[in-house]
């Protein structure tokens, strides 16, 4: 059996594969690919994986952070979740945002993903070009 004595820390992968989906007019679904964690020897430059340790400090949970584009009142907004998706509400309706995930362990967070944008759906009352036409008419 091998034994090591040097210091091994854990490394996050940021989360990979962000996709924002707008579901309602206020609402956007968010899904990402799970982080990898491995073991590196802080001593070494070379990177040492484990699978089994890897698998025991595997992701614990993530935070979404939620921002609207062209707004500077406001606020990022953020939420925990423990799977690799997450529904985002109370968002105003056929507005932009820009989305983030990091994944977090006992040991410490990820860098954040790349940005993603998406959009909240508009509430449907659209006007087809004969509906428009009609209007001019009367």
């Amino acid at each position: 059996m091998h034994q090591y004595c040097g210091v091994l820390d854990l490394v996050v992968d940021k989360p990979t594969n962000v996709q924002v989906l707008g579901t309602s007019s206020s609402s956007l679904r968010v899904t990402w690919d799970t982080a990898n964690t491995s073991l590196q020897s802080s001593s070494s430059s070379s990177s040492s994986s484990s699978t089994a340790a890897a698998a025991a400090a595997a992701v614990s949970y993530y935070r979404v952070f939620v921002y609207e584009v062209n707004n500077e009142a406001s606020a990022e907004m953020d939420m925990t979740v423990e799977q690799q998706q997450a529904v985002i509400t109370d968002l105003c309706k056929f507005c932009e945002y820009n989305v983030r995930v990091i994944a977090y362990t006992v040991d410490g967070a990820s860098h954040s993903s790349d940005e993603v944008t998406g959009r909240t759906l508009s509430d449907g009352k659209f006007f087809t070009s004969s509906t428009v036409i009609a209007t001019n008419l009367l």
